[in-house]
Order: C-alpha cells, then sequence, then structure tokens
C-alpha cells in the first residue's frame, strides 16, 4: 500500500513535471508530448517495480528533451524551407521588378532618342532653311553691292570725264602760267570752277565775296584779268592758316591785287532766332554792291545749317543783277538752306545743277528781295 503511494506520488510530481514544460511548447504538440511521457512513465513504473521515482521521473525528462530537440529540428528545417522559399519568391519578384524596370528603361530610353532624333532632325531643318535664307540674302546683298559699284562706278568714270572736260575748258578760257594744286578733296571741283568763270565772262560783276577760300579765289581772279573786269574777289576765310596759303597762291600767280583774302573768325551770331557760328561781322560789314556771292563755306561740321546765314546777313548788299551761287547741294543739309532762303524771299529762283557734287544758282530782283538781318555777336572764337 505503502509502496503504492508512492507511485502515485511520483505519478502526480511527473504530471506537474510535465504541465510546467508543456506550457513551454506549442498546444498541439503538447499533447503528444504529455501523452508519451505518461505512457513511458506508466511502461517503466509498471515493469520496473524496484524503480525508484527519480529514475522514473528522469527516464521522463530525458524523453521530453528529446522530443523537443526533435520538435526543434523539425521546426528549424520547416523554418529553413520557408525561409528558402521566400527568398526564392523575393528574388523571383525582385527579378520580375528588376525585368520591367529594364523594359521601362529601354522604353524610355527608345522614346527618348527618338524625341532626340525628332529634335535635332529639326533643329537642324531649321538651321539648313535659315542657313539658305541667310546665303540667300547675303547673294542679294553682294548682288546690290556689286550694282551699286558699277554706279559708283559709273558716276566716278562720268565725273572724271566731266572733270576732264571742265577742267580742258577752263584751261582754255582762262591761261595760267604756274602750277595749281589739286581740284579734289575740300578743294572747288573743276565743273563749279568752271561754271564761276562762265558767270564772270558773262555777268562781269565789279565785286566777288566768297564765303570761304582756294582755288575759287584764284580762278577768280584770274578770269577778271583774263576778261578786263575792272573788279575784285573777296575771301572770308575763317582759317588763318589756310587764309596764308590762299594769299601766296595768288602771289604765285601774280593776281594778288585782283583779290583780297580776309581772315574772318566764326563768332556766335544770331539770325532769326537762331544761333550759328558765321564770319565775324568786322570782315564783310564795309561790303555792299555784291555782283556774284559764292557761298562754299563754313564748314559743314560747325553745326546744322552752317551756309544758312550768307542770305540773311548779306542779302541786302547784293547788286540789282547779282548770282548766288551755293555749293555742295549733293548734301541734304545744302538743300534744307536753299529751300529756307526761297521760303524766306519766294522771288528767287533757282536752277539747280548736275555737277560733281551739285551747285544752285539763284537769281532774283535785288535789293529788296531780301532783308539783312542786323548780326548780334555774342563772342569771337580763335
Amino acid at each position: 500500500m505503502q509502496r503504492t503511494d508512492e507511485r502515485h506520488g511520483t505519478t502526480d510530481r511527473a504530471r506537474s513535471t510535465l504541465g510546467g514544460v508543456g506550457k513551454a511548447l506549442a498546444q498541439p504538440v503538447a499533447v503528444i508530448v504529455v501523452a508519451a511521457a505518461t505512457a513511458v512513465a506508466a511502461i517503466v513504473a509498471g515493469t520496473v517495480g524496484g524503480a525508484s521515482s527519480t529514475t522514473v521521473l528522469l527516464v521522463v525528462l530525458i524523453g521530453l528533451v528529446v522530443i523537443a530537440i526533435l520538435r526543434s529540428n523539425r521546426q528549424h528545417r520547416y523554418n529553413q524551407w520557408h525561409l528558402s522559399q521566400l527568398i526564392e519568391a523575393g528574388q523571383e519578384h525582385t527579378d520580375e521588378r528588376l525585368g520591367r524596370h529594364e523594359r521601362q528603361l529601354q522604353e524610355l530610353g527608345e522614346r527618348l532618342d527618338q524625341q532626340l532624333e525628332r529634335r535635332l532632325t529639326d533643329h537642324l531643318a531649321r538651321e539648313r532653311q535659315a542657313s539658305n535664307a541667310g546665303v540667300e540674302r547675303l547673294a542679294k546683298a553682294i548682288a546690290r553691292c556689286e550694282d551699286y559699284g558699277k554706279l559708283v562706278t559709273r558716276q566716278e568714270n562720268a565725273n572724271a570725264y566731266k572733270g576732264v572736260e571742265a577742267l580742258l575748258n577752263l584751261y582754255a578760257m582762262v591761261p595760267i602760267g604756274n602750277r595749281v594744286p589739286p581740284m579734289r578733296g575740300w578743294a572747288a571741283s573743276p565743273d563749279v570752277l568752271l561754271l564761276l568763270v562762265s558767270i564772270l565772262r558773262n555777268e562781269r560783276p565789279k565785286l566777288v565775296v566768297e564765303c570761304g577760300s582756294g582755288l575759287s579765289t584764284l580762278w577768280s581772279a584770274l578770269a577778271m584779268r583774263q576778261f578786263g573786269i575792272d573788279g575784285k574777289v573777296v575771301a572770308l576765310e575763317h582759317d588763318a592758316d589756310y587764309a596764308r596759303r590762299t594769299v601766296e597762291l595768288l602771289t604765285a600767280h601774280g593776281v594778288q591785287d585782283l583779290a583780297e583774302v580776309r581772315h574772318a573768325p566764326l563768332t556766335p551770331i544770331d539770325v532769326a532766332g537762331e544761333t550759328y557760328h558765321w564770319y565775324a561781322a568786322d570782315a564783310w560789314r564795309d561790303l555792299d554792291g555784291i555782283g556774284l556771292l559764292f557761298v562754299d563755306g563754313p564748314p559743314a561740321d560747325t553745326g546744322a545749317h552752317a551756309r544758312f546765314p550768307a542770305m540773311p546777313l548779306l542779302g541786302d548788299r547784293l547788286g540789282e543783277d547779282a548770282v548766288v551761287v551755293l555749293d555742295d547741294l549733293i548734301r541734304k543739309d545744302e538743300q534744307e538752306v536753299v529751300q529756307l532762303w526761297r521760303d524766306t524771299a519766294p522771288s528767287i529762283t533757282e536752277e539747280r545743277l548736275k555737277l560733281e557734287k551739285d551747285a544752285s544758282v539763284l537769281r532774283s530782283t535785288w535789293p529788296g528781295s531780301w532783308t539783312s538781318a542786323e548780326p548780334r555777336e555774342r563772342q569771337t572764337i580763335a
């Protein structure tokens, strides 16, 4: 009876131990483990009657450990298999995504290549079109330049021919015995000199006044001597050095007694409400009965309409049949000056001559056609 109680006590302790261990195991497995442990304990207790309860418990524990190890191995293998499945699935998913991305990148690259090709093609087409248009414009510009060059060449040839012709006529009308300076650049051209000589021969003015000095002064004095005109040439010159050279030229040709060069510095003068730089009044205030007025100065760079004051200041000093010649009508400024004169004195008639630099010949019933303004000088320009 006592041994029976001990076996019962051992069995109770084993059950208690199994219950504690079973709680640490998964629920489905715990049932199997408990059943196996109970069966082993019962067999051991029934077969080995003399075994102690400790031995029985040890056997049970060993069995449980073995079962736990087996389960752990099985779980480990399962985990490894599951992990490999996850890795394989992840690899497949990754490969699929990478493949999809590669295809997308390839398609994107192809589209970009196509767009780039289209844009490059369009750009090249536009550049080619612009280049062709530029070449066409350049060709037209070159053609215009060639045409203009031909026109200029023809004009220069015509001017050269007219210049030679005028020069021959000058020498035929007025023999000279000394060298003359070149008739180019700022100097009066041969055709306008021929015009002045022709007026002197036909009109025989007693007083010739020139705004500016140089070759025109020489040829006017030579014409007076050649045609026996009892008169004088007075040239107003703002440049002292140029005035000196003109005097030397007159002396070299022996006509210094027929022409006078007056140094007349440019001075600010009020004319019709505007300020101009014109010849100082002391140089021309004594002039009267002018038969020929040749306006070839001051230089254009002294200001707009630089030659306009000639008529307002000298208009009432012109003789009855005086002739006014304005040179350089090829310039717009001189064209406007003539128009201003004609607007002020409508009785003025104009004959515009197509010379190398163009010129206007003005006539009227002087005096009376123009009421000259009294100049108001401000200061003298050295």
